[in-house]
């Protein structure tokens, strides 16, 4: 069920498939900073397009429903994190526009994708400000302690050696949601993220699938998974979702979505 709340889990365990690595010469933090640096470094194409089902959008003010189409396109602009959405017709009909512009959110209201714009919001639009921008901060006023204690183990990346860090925030007023990547060791890109925030009284976890798309290569989202909590007549309960996005494109222009 997904109804703009995206959703995923990682079928990725890195404890139980991971590939065997030499112990690293490098401690958690090390291999932290080298993954933020190459992180920071992406492309940042104008618009990413992606399809995933349809669902309808009407609680989040589109003007139209999904009808007898089944997939719907969603374009994202970079340097707002709006988004634009319609169907992908079924034959003999015609592209339903469901949502011209606006925002769209993950599980427990987690971003689509991330941004480097910074400043002081904490979301652009669909977007999240880069999850790795203030890893020397605890609090605006300092920028001499990390934000996280890290701890490294083997893990597996696109079937190949990588780190799992395991990320343990300082700081408990929840502006730091990292919890968990999984690296290629070679690369030190990010092939998964891990977000816990908290959602109607409990934590939700997030997962974020990465694959490196286009020229230059684009880290792009291309799975989510998520456990969000929820309440019930016999207390909180959670509930896994997950969905996949396809067709990845980096258009220059969106007719329409300017």
């Amino acid at each position: 069920m997904f109804s703009l709340f995206l959703s995923t889990v990682l079928s990725l365990d890195a404890q139980a498939t991971a590939v065997p690595i030499s112990a690293s010469a490098l401690s958690g933090q090390q291999i932290l900073d080298k993954v933020t640096t190459v992180w920071q470094s992406r492309p940042e194409p104008p618009f990413e397009a992606f399809t995933m089902p349809c669902h309808e959008l009407l609680h989040q003010g589109a003007e139209g429903s999904c009808g007898a189409s089944r997939f719907m396109r969603v374009y994202m602009r970079a340097s707002d994190g709006m988004a634009h959405v319609e169907t992908i017709p079924a034959p003999g009909e015609k592209p339903v526009v469901l949502l011209p512009e606006g925002r769209l959110y993950g599980p427990a209201f987690a971003p689509l994708g991330f941004t480097r714009k910074l400043g002081d919001n904490k979301r652009v639009g669909s977007l999240a400000t880069d999850p790795l921008s203030s890893l020397k901060t605890i609090a605006s006023v300092t920028a001499t302690s990390y934000a996280y204690d890290v701890t490294v183990s083997p893990g597996s990346c696109d079937g190949g050696a990588g780190y799992a860090l395991s990320l343990t925030p300082r700081a408990t007023d929840g502006s730091h949601p990292l919890r968990a990547l999984l690296v290629d060791s070679a690369s030190y890109r990010i092939c998964q993220l891990t977000y816990v925030l908290q959602f109607n009284g409990g934590s939700a976890t997030v997962q974020y699938d990465f694959s490196y798309e286009g020229q230059p290569a684009t880290p792009v989202i291309v799975r989510i998974d998520a456990q969000v909590p929820y309440r019930s007549l016999l207390g909180l309960r959670s509930s896994n979702t997950s969905e996949d996005l396809t067709d990845i494109a980096f258009p220059l222009k969106v007719s329409g979505f300017p």
